[in-house]
């Protein structure tokens, strides 16, 4: 593998420290020092290679490969922290409080508004103070007012640092919008913001973003809503309109590369380029062949920034043009080694992609189906040509049937490899198994190609508009048809829940078996085989670990960060956890992640409880009746978890919540409780709380204002109470070393 892509003895340790740059960043990079020191030993290590020369001994040789190594890693680890460098920004903040200052900004809309309910969700490029030109994603409340690409908006509003959320099983979003180019986050209420003027001038991007949307808006006018979110997405870019009904069924049939722009769309789109101009110039001279190819690169690359430049189409472009680059220059391409250059041209524009999931996907799907399917056997019968005489052409009808059963054959091939080679990372993203993504090829390939096509037509067609729309839904809707039946096969969908050390041993153990299998010496067929035989051994054994730590759940509380509603959670067991929440159904929403990576990796058995049950003493008699043990409701069956007005008993320890307005008058003693947590509908000073109160932790919940979390943080600071603010910590999570015990309800 190495021999066919020699790029590969720089990408993989680069990669690796781009890896261990980003989990280093925030305590090695601060350090000046450190970093000039770093730099001094990759320059030492390069010029150490470059100065051993190429004709050396076996023991220099080994020398040089590690001097080589070493300066590709610390590289990686550089370019990372350069990066991270150049998108730290410092935001006005309080003082004593560190939370965020509300100033005025003079800011342009840079990308298309997305509505909401109630507000605008846009991105906001700041045009003066001290952080002139970073971009900020920003919530406009108040829908009614008209909001476009280009338009000069003035508010008042607190800029955030990106800040993760730090849930349990949760994808971080803090990565994704500095992949992006964000820096930070604001909300703006009504009345605080508004536009001062439409740009006239746009930029050639944001031309190209309202292109696209003319495009979707003729979609609009021409299909079903279903059918123009299909559409968009899979010829434009344009996921947002799919629904989560519909990306299910992509994904649980192994077809969600086609909601994503990547290679595939590419190549289809390429090939009817090559089908149309590129057979014509191919039958005239040379400059023409050069011309036409010239532009169809140029085509290409117009293509990936219209649909705003996402990182497998961006992957698939630069494939494409080194391919067609060698061919100009008559160099056999090797698609391997294009891969490799084109991945090492993209870590080096930006490391972050490393950690992109549809970049990890996209390569690794390439990978397998060029490592792969080689691999897979050819049968002898699709051959056209007769091997055994007397040679005479084959039939026209016994051609058209193996020229069928091979395309069939290839794509089920190809399909198997991108399968295999992806296998790993879906699992580990997105917990399932597709076991039915291989047939599913034999629909979604065939029909990408009439879509893709289809859509062309339309979009530069408008006279054909009528009557290319029936026929693209019937081809839409006969292929999700489709999808449907592979759906509902028994098996079709396995649900796993591996950890990163179990993929990156999958890996190993596919390259072991390729390795195997391409190795010529029976001693290298015998040493790739004990390898591989290995790493099944301690996949079992890691396998059985994880199994038994996972059916082993130890008790705990989280106050998770989810954003307009909170959520505190009561873990006893496997079976016994209690979730309160202001409100279940946006809990649900929220947690949607959590629950499906982390409750059904430990196989959670989730109460969802109303939090507002909690302010009367009837409704903590309905949340104990609740988590009454099955098959018995009543009042003094003992439980885990004990309630009563505003405190919650779980594992010895007391939380009080606190959702509206304490009644006037306190008691004689505050009652002592080890947590007190605060929510929105909190509202009064942390003083009075004290007289009802008194714990030894405050808990500012992520779900209050800004206004208020800021005057909770005053108030703990002044009177020095432990404060712990969801907002900017992330979730609160507390081990208890001690099982909660069953405690008995109280009396009706």
């Amino acid at each position: 593998m190495i021999s066919a892509s020699p790029l590969l003895r720089l990408l993989l340790p680069m990669a690796a420290g781009i890896a261990l740059g980003e989990c280093t960043y925030n305590r090695l990079a601060p350090q000046p020092d450190l970093t000039l020191g770093l730099w001094g030993v990759v320059v030492a290590a390069m010029l150490g290679t470059l100065a051993s020369g190429r004709k050396v001994r076996r023991t220099l040789r080994h020398v040089q490969n590690g001097l080589f190594v070493v300066a590709a890693f610390l590289l990686g680890v550089l370019l990372l922290w350069g990066e991270r460098r150049g998108q730290a920004v410092v935001w006005p903040t309080h003082d004593n409080t560190a939370m965020p200052l509300a100033a005025n900004y003079r800011a342009r809309v840079c990308d298309l508004p997305k509505p909401t309910a109630k507000a605008w969700r846009a991105r906001l490029l700041l045009m003066d103070g001290a952080n002139r030109g970073q971009t900020i994603e920003a919530i406009l409340v108040d829908r009614r007012r008209p909001l476009r690409l280009g338009d000069v908006v003035v508010g008042h509003f607190a800029v955030r640092a990106l800040r993760p959320h730090r849930n349990p099983g949760q994808t971080e979003r803090a990565p994704f919008l500095r992949r992006q180019g964000v820096t930070g986050t604001a909300l703006c209420f009504a009345r605080r913001w508004r536009v001062l003027s439409a740009s006239a001038s746009l930029t050639l991007k944001e031309r190209a973003l309202l292109l696209r949307e003319r495009w979707v808006a003729q979609y609009h006018a021409h299909f079903p809503a279903h059918d123009m979110a299909v559409l968009s997405a899979m010829t434009l870019g344009h996921r947002g309109l799919v629904d989560a009904e519909t990306r299910a069924l992509y994904s649980e049939t192994g077809a969600s590369h086609v909601l994503a722009l990547s290679g595939l769309h590419l190549a289809i789109l390429y090939a009817l380029f090559e089908y149309t101009l590129g057979a014509w110039s191919r039958r005239r001279s040379l400059p023409w062949q050069v011309g036409v190819g010239l532009l169809g690169l140029g085509l290409i690359w117009a293509f990936a920034f219209l649909t705003g430049f996402p990182t497998s189409l961006v992957r698939a472009a630069l494939m494409f043009s080194i391919v067609r680059l060698l061919l100009f220059f008559s160099r056999p391409p090797r698609p391997l080694h294009s891969l490799t250059l084109a991945v090492l041209v993209m870590l080096v524009v930006s490391p972050s992609w490393l950690f992109d999931v549809g970049f990890q996907l996209s390569c690794a799907a390439v990978a397998g189906i060029l490592i792969l399917r080689p691999l897979l056997p050819t049968l002898q019968w699709f051959s056209l040509r007769p091997t055994l005489p007397p040679y005479t052409p084959l039939p026209r009808f016994t051609r058209w049937k193996k020229s069928a059963v091979r395309f069939v054959y290839e794509l089920l091939a190809v399909s198997l490899a991108a399968q295999v080679g992806t296998a790993p990372l879906v699992a580990y993203y997105f917990n399932l198994l597709p076991l039915n993504g291989i047939f599913s090829s034999l629909l979604v390939i065939p029909a990408a190609y009439l879509l893709l096509s289809g859509s062309l037509l339309f979009l530069l067609l408008p006279f054909a508009r009528s009557l290319l729309a029936p026929f693209l839904s019937g081809v839409l809707e006969a292929m999700e048809s489709g999808l449907r039946l592979l759906q509902a096969l028994p098996g079709s969908v396995l649900t796993v829940h591996p950890t990163l050390f179990a993929v990156g041993l999958s890996y190993l153990f596919l390259l072991s078996c390729v390795a195997f299998a391409g190795s010529r010496t029976v001693a290298l067929r015998r040493r790739f085989l004990f390898v591989s035989l290995g790493l099944l051994l301690v996949g079992g054994v890691h396998f059985a670990y994880i199994s038994h730590r996972r059916a082993r759940v130890a008790p705990e509380v989280r106050l998770y960060h989810t954003t307009g509603v909170t959520a505190l959670h009561f873990i006893a067991d496997a079976r016994h956890s209690y979730l309160l929440a202001t409100d279940t159904l946006r809990a649900r929403r929220a947690l949607a992640q959590t629950a499906r990576r982390d409750w059904d990796a430990h196989n959670l058995n989730v109460a969802f409880l109303p939090l507002s049950a909690l302010s009367t003493a009837e409704g903590c008699t309905a949340l104990q009746q609740r988590c009454a043990p099955a098959g018995s409701r009543s009042n003094a069956s003992p439980t885990l978890i004990d309630f009563s007005p505003r405190v919650v008993l779980f594992a010895h320890r007391r939380w009080a919540v606190v959702r509206e307005l304490l009644p006037l008058f306190p008691p004689r003693e505050p009652l002592a409780v080890d947590y007190l947590v605060l929510t929105r509908g909190a509202r009064n000073h942390l003083q009075r709380l004290l007289r009802f109160y008194q714990p030894r932790l405050l808990l500012l919940a992520a779900d209050l204002s800004d206004h208020y979390r800021l005057r909770y943080l005053e108030e703990a600071v002044a009177l020095r109470l432990p404060v712990f603010d969801v907002d900017r910590q992330g979730a609160f999570l507390e081990e208890i070393s001690v099982a909660p015990a069953p405690v008995s309800a109280p009396p009706k």
